[in-house]
């Protein structure tokens, strides 16, 4: 079974010859209802418990108090495919699936809204995880049937019982380090299990008799039991019809859920169990195993079926709990936990004239003893018997482990192919590894293998070695001292000369024959009674080589002060900062770098250290003490330098900076540099470009010189700031200072931004920096030849269409407004704005992120192109890690390399709302399309020739209707012509308004649309719901006060009523509309008060938010002129309030038709 987007997909099984493909898809949520999910599932009550994965009943009927159904009311909601080709709405294979999504969603109940199309972040249902569980589910569909609701609740409550680990995937069977307990039972702390391969590994291969090839394959044996429990289960899955070779499992009955029906046929109704017992025979092999009642366990008695039986008593929702039961589960998975950490060693033992090794836990660590301790304190009196004999409860519990280890060696023996085993069991030694007996004459050496392995299995060792070390000048002294019982250390040569107690020197002197063959020269140990004295090369050989093993086979190694520490050396990037008289980073300071290896706190050059590593391969003196290396690092740093390079990218080394290493070698960096290049602390001057006509804000201030810090580095800027808060003012700060600077002289700025927004930018340049020239590259006649521009400004769309002849200019800075426009990076758009060539490159957006990370690559991989590697890599290191596993740590990595090239503001920022007014208005200006241009000028020329002959009370009702007429042309066409087909690049204005509600509504605001007219309100509500899928609220006068009170309520209480269009007189009284904090006013009305007053509906008493006021204005028109009168102190004197367009209705016909005229705008 898999799930994918919105559909279940299964093969049914009919019978033992066919299949049937079938299919369940799910109907998705409208816009709107995702809308609604988004609000409530971050709702404090609820958040914690989806974060948690649990559904909760509270949150389901708050869905569904906001008309939000789950679940399916009928076959109408939901669609049913199965090629059986039955003609029936449901066939007996979709009943069958229906059961096996019914069972999924029980399990995972947030699956519900991944199939509806709007997974909840924290609760994502992971498809692959699930494929191993689901393969094989649905078996013989003819005999499914589905269950009895209140049955399955009975199963349901009983699989959340408190005491289970709940288990999602198959895998978690062997990375769960949970341990299912009753309250009277011992928790076993798995964490505190030591990894010991080195310590094992070298007990068992650093020997005389340990040949090269036994030595691979003991290591090899290690990793490949550690692989196999890691991933290899198949073999032992619940859900599944056959168990290996053994046992077969019935087909279902009506009666039972499958889970009890696989578990209990295999195991023969384990809930009906009283006991649990195993008897070993002399060769610690399974006899019987006694259940208290029948079970497949009388006929089998291999400890592999032992391994399975656990594997799927862990796994299983439907499983008996008692102390018992829950050892046995401890047991299983404290053996595992030993096989990952290496923590096993073999024991020999002779049977019947035969050699046999079991593997049992490494006694010889003391917290795996303690651990053992304390479940033999759990272990009920017969858990296991030797030859039907009681034996002591410490034994029982090595003796269980060891015949589950067994089991795992022979199911992992099945995985390899027949040729393989066989090959390894051919070689006796090998097969005495993997638990087969063999007889005394084939096996070599056996009297070290049992030497070794009794000294390492506490065999009669009831003594304490002590190696005890001391620096003498440039020699190491070692003492060898025995204890009994915490006395007093008694000289080895001593004990051996004076004790009458044959047997303890025979145990002492075999067990100093072994330390001799760990310990390098050992034969100075037992054969000189004078000082055992060992140079600097042979004690750094002890240390590195023999202590770790004599610690964990027991002995204890007394270190001076300073020899207790193993040192690890590391090489390090150190980097430096270089003043600058300007005070300004630059690329050149902060390349100054060089590599280093630190030991401790001291940092050597890499020739000092090789010198020092070349006479000694570990101990070295530093000031006045040895310090020993680790030889391994030692080895690998000798290694590595012979290919660090000798010149680093320089974005590689920024990122070095942030993050704190360079492909994983430490980077060392003075904190006060880092901070400040960091954490934004800009140099800040103060001086701002001469000719500014405006006055900046300090954020704005602190933005222009972030931008000319960045600049002058070299690197590229996303100024991210809200909408409203003066981003391109910023930017043509820094312009300005280019042009002062001459740096525009030979190299020009090319603005892109979107169409209804490029005459805003040649308005604000004129406005606030008049000493910089710009043209408008855009329309059928553009042209650049013979003109003089500091800034070309121009669209995303012609930067496609002109690619080759914009490339071929030299742009010392690109900006790109409104950034989201190249978030997808696989677009020709974006490829084609990407790829223009520049000295530096600012984008400018008010959501960086929209939907994921990739958008975010996207605009900043344009400003610094690599920073963040290529799009395959920047998706495996981060947005898989971030976005589908929530890792912290990559989130934060990611924030921390990119921070210096990211400056985002809000509105809502303490520093910044104070510098706010409560009301900040924008004009926004956007050109007439061809098409509005032709229908403006006809209209105009067609009234004006009327007017010329009428007389003056017809002609004032006559140039009242021109002027209303080109308000409608301004507006959109269609308003004049009454047209019902609406295209939205018939109007510069209708395409302003969604280009400025895009960034509003990305930043989930709410808006205020104001008209003079119903009929354009209706255009205005049909395009937006078009193009934003969402409902759009409009208030006019033909509405009864009940339905207008509605729409207020629902504006100013549904998160999802976030854009209202009114028109300007029903709206712009009496109504108090302040969950808006965004005004625009789609066409102006010519009394300012009137407009201000509509304003006033979204800031009033209560606005907690500064209010953003959008006027729209079309340049080259009466609008245009109208609004400059109404701006100009002088003009609006002799303007009364309330006079409106009189003064327009008595002017001549020459200024009338002046006033009128659209004009072009001159470069």
């Amino acid at each position: 079974m898999e799930v994918k987007d919105n559909h279940f997909t299964a093969k049914i099984m009919h019978d033992a010859d066919s299949t049937f493909n079938t299919e369940i898809s799910f109907k998705k949520f409208t816009a709107n209802e995702k809308s609604i999910i988004n609000t409530i599932q971050y709702q404090d009550k609820y958040i914690n418990d989806i974060e948690k994965n649990i559904f909760t009943e509270s949150f389901h009927n708050e869905l569904y108090k906001n008309n939000i159904n789950l679940f399916p009311s009928s076959l109408i909601n939901i669609d049913l495919n199965c090629d059986c080709k039955k003609n029936k709405v449901m066939c007996i294979h979709i009943i069958s699936l229906l059961y096996a999504i019914t069972f999924e969603l029980e399990n995972h109940p947030f699956l519900l809204f991944e199939l509806k199309g709007y997974p909840l972040s924290s609760s994502s249902y992971n498809v692959t995880k699930q494929k191993a569980a689901n393969n094989n589910m649905i078996e013989n569909a003819s005999d499914n049937k589905i269950k009895d609701k209140q049955e399955e609740k009975e199963e349901k409550d009983d699989a959340n019982d408190d005491n289970l680990v709940a288990i999602k995937d198959i895998n978690d069977i062997f990375y769960n380090n949970n341990i299912i307990v009753n309250e009277n039972s011992n928790h076993v702390f798995l964490e505190s299990i030591p990894d010991l391969y080195l310590q094992s590994l070298s007990m068992l291969t650093n020997q005389d008799f340990i040949d090269e090839d036994l030595k691979n394959f003991l290591e090899d044996l290690f990793k490949k039991l550690d692989y196999y429990i890691n991933q290899d289960v198949r073999k032992h899955i619940l859900i599944t019809r056959y168990y290996n070779d053994f046992i077969y499992t019935p087909n279902q009955n009506n009666n039972q859920n499958h889970t009890s029906i696989f578990f209990n046929y295999k195991w023969g109704h384990v809930d009906k169990w009283t006991n649990f017992s195993i008897n070993i025979n002399s060769n610690y092999s399974i006899s019987t195993i006694d259940v208290g009642a029948k079970s497949n366990f009388k006929k089998y008695k291999s400890s592999k079926l032992l391994f399975g039986f656990l594997v799927e008593y862990n796994k299983s929702e439907d499983k008996p709990l008692s102390k018992l039961f829950n050892l046995l589960d401890e047991l299983y998975l404290f053996t595992l936990e030993l096989i990952k950490k290496h923590a096993i060693i073999p024991e020999l033992f002779k049977s019947n004239d035969k050699y046999h090794i079991r593997w049992i836990p490494a006694l010889y660590n003391p917290i795996i003893s303690n651990l053992i301790d304390q479940l033999a304190m759990s272990s009920p009196e017969f858990l296991v018997t030797y030859n039907r004999q009681k034996i002591n409860s410490k034994n029982q519990v090595i003796t269980f482990i060891s015949i589950i280890i067994d089991g795992i060696i022979k199911a992992y023996l099945d995985t390899l192919d027949k040729k393989e085993k066989k090959e390894l069991l051919s070689n006796p030694l090998y097969a005495l590894f993997l638990g087969e007996s063999r007889k005394t004459d084939v096996i070599q050496n056996i009297d070290s293998i049992d030497n070794l392995i009794a000294f390492k299995n506490d065999k009669g060792f009831n003594y304490d070695i002590f190696i005890t070390i001391t620096q003498e000048k440039e020699d190491f002294k070692l003492d060898i001292k025995i204890s009994f019982d915490d006395e007093k250390k008694v000289e080895v040569n001593e004990l051996l000369e004076k004790s009458d107690d044959n047997k303890l020197k025979n145990q002492l002197e075999n067990d100093l024959e072994i330390i001799n063959k760990i310990i390098p020269y050992g034969n100075k140990i037992t054969n000189n009674k004078d000082d055992i004295l060992l140079t600097t090369k042979e004690f750094s050989e002890f240390f590195n080589k023999s202590m770790p093993v004599l610690e964990n086979m027991g002995v204890k190694i007394i270190l001076p002060k300073n020899l207790r520490r193993l040192w690890h050396p590391k090489v390090i990037l150190n980097i430096n900062e270089n003043s600058n008289d300007n005070g300004y980073l630059s690329l050149q300071n902060i390349l100054d770098f060089d590599w280093k290896v630190a030991i401790g706190d001291k940092n050597l050059s890499l020739q000092e250290f090789k010198k020092l590593a070349e006479e000694n391969k570990q101990m070295v003196k530093l000031a006045d003490d040895y310090v020993i290396m680790d030889y391994n690092d030692v080895v690998n740093i000798l290694k590595q330098m012979k290919s660090l390079p000798k010149k680093l990218d320089n974005y590689d080394l920024i990122k070095s900076m942030a993050t704190g290493q360079l492909d994983d070698i430490p980077v060392n960096i003075d904190k006060e540099f880092k901070e400040k290049f960091f954490n934004n602390n800009i140099i800040q001057d103060d001086k701002l470009p001469k000719y500014i006509n405006a006055t900046l804000r300090d954020y704005q201030i602190t933005g222009y010189h972030w931008l000319k810090q960045n600049y002058i580095m070299g690197f590229g800027s996303v100024l991210a700031d809200d909408m409203g808060l003066g981003k391109t003012l910023q930017v043509l700060t820094l312009i300005e200072y280019l042009k002062e600077e001459d740096v525009l002289n030979d190299a020009k700025v090319l603005v892109i931004a979107p169409t209804g927004l490029l005459i805003n930018w040649q308005i604000e340049i004129e406005k606030f920096t008049p000493n910089l020239n710009s043209h408008i590259y855009h329309g059928s006649d553009r042209s650049i030849e013979n003109k003089k521009y500091d800034i070309l400004i121009t669209s995303y769309g012609i930067i496609r269409q002109d690619f080759e002849l914009l490339n071929d200019i030299e742009w010392d800075l690109i900006v790109i407004d409104e950034a989201q426009n190249i978030k997808n990076p696989l677009t020709k758009q974006t490829k084609a704005v990407k790829s223009l060539n520049s000295k530096n490159k600012i984008a400018l957006t008010g959501t960086p992120i929209e939907n994921n990370l990739s958008e975010y690559w996207s605009i900043f991989d344009f400003v610094n192109y690599g920073y963040l590697g290529k799009l395959n890599d920047f998706r495996k290191s981060y947005v898989n890690a971030i976005e589908n596993n929530e890792d912290i740590h990559s989130l934060n990595n990611l924030k921390t390399i990119t921070q210096p090239f990211v400056l985002r503001r809000l509105k809502t920022d303490n520093d910044i709302i104070k510098e706010l007014p409560d009301k900040i208005t924008n004009d926004l200006y956007c050109n007439l399309s061809a098409k509005q241009a032709v229908l403006y000028e006809e209209t105009l020329n067609a009234y004006m020739e009327n007017i010329e002959k009428l007389d003056s009370i017809n002609r004032r009702g006559k140039i009242f209707e021109l002027i209303n007429s080109l308000k409608q042309i301004c507006n959109h066409p269609a308003q004049l012509t009454k047209s019902r087909k609406i295209n939205v690049n018939d109007s510069g204005k209708m395409q302003l308004l969604l280009d400025t509600l895009e960034s509003i509504l990305d930043n989930n605001e709410k808006v205020l649309i104001f008209t003079q007219y119903v009929q354009m309100g209706k255009i205005i509500k049909r395009v937006l719901e078009d193009k934003f899928d969402e409902d759009v609220l409009f208030l006019h006068g033909s509405l009864s006060r009940y339905k207008r009170d509605k729409l207020v309520r629902k504006f100013q209480s549904d998160d999802n009523s976030r854009i209202f269009v009114l028109s300007l007189k029903a709206g712009g009284t009496g109504l108090n509309l302040t969950a808006a904090c965004n005004v625009i006013h789609y066409d102006l009305w010519w009394n300012p008060a009137v407009e201000n007053q509509a304003t006033d509906r979204a800031y009033r008493i209560g606005q907690d938010a500064n209010v953003m006021v959008y006027r729209f204005i079309t340049t080259g028109t009466f609008e245009e002129r109208i609004n400059d009168m109404l701006e100009d102190k002088q003009q609006l004197a002799d303007i009364t309030i309330g006079s409106g367009a009189k003064f327009i209705t008595e002017m001549d016909d020459d200024n009338l038709r002046q006033l009128l005229r659209l004009r072009k705008r001159l470069d």
